[in-house]
This record gives C-alpha cells, sequence and structure tokens, in this order.
C-alpha cells in the first residue's frame, strides 16, 4: 500500500510503500511469537522531499532518501505501523457493516 508520512516533526515527507504482516495468538503455543502473536512492518520508501525552516522544498535524490528513512526508522516504522492498523480497524468496521447490510437485505430490501 502506497501513502504518504512526515518525519521529523515535518521536515520530511515522504511516500512509502508498506505492508504488515503477522500472526494471531495461539494458546497452546511454547514459543512468545506464537503464544502472543506478532506484526512485522516491511516498508520501502519511494520519493521524498525535505521542508526546510523558510518554506524551501527540495526533491530527495535515491541515496537521501535511503539515509533519511535510515537515520528516522525508529519514526517511520511506528507512524507506518499506527497507520495500517488504523486502515485494517476501518477496513473490518466496513467489512461488518456491509455484512449487516447483506444480511439484512438478504430478507427483502
Amino acid at each position: 500500500m502506497k501513502f504518504g508520512i512526515e518525519l521529523n516533526e515535518g521536515e520530511y515527507l515522504i511516500e512509502v510503500d508498506a505492508e504488515m504482516t503477522g500472526q494471531g495468538s495461539d494458546s497452546g503455543a511454547d514459543n512468545p511469537d506464537d503464544y502472543y502473536g506478532y506484526v512485522d512492518v516491511e516498508w520501502e520508501p519511494l520519493t521524498g522531499t525535505r521542508y526546510d525552516v523558510y518554506g524551501n522544498t527540495t526533491e530527495l535524490t535515491k541515496e537521501q532518501l535511503y539515509e533519511v528513512g535510515e537515520a528516522h526508522r525508529e519514526e517511520a516504522e511506528k507512524v507506518i505501523t499506527e497507520y495500517l492498523m488504523d486502515y485494517a480497524k476501518e477496513y473490518a468496521e466496513d467489512a461488518a457493516l456491509d455484512a449487516v447490510d447483506f444480511e439484512f437485505c438478504d430478507r427483502g430490501c
């Protein structure tokens, strides 16, 4: 999924391609990842812009883009995870509402 994130208090606007994978918990598991579940986020920076204090913008080269991604990796992963979790929750809510609509419309809408 492609979307934009802000890093370093708005200094950088980075477009990323990100994906979240994971596994739910299994109460009979014998290791912590299986017992508690896990979420893994993989992402790649695609394009980026730097905003300076005067409002000037600079398009980042691929090398600069990867340097910014590495320098702010922890912040980026936190923002990306929050975005993807919010998206997943919204998608689940929409799917639940669609299921209710389908159930009631099946009875003669």
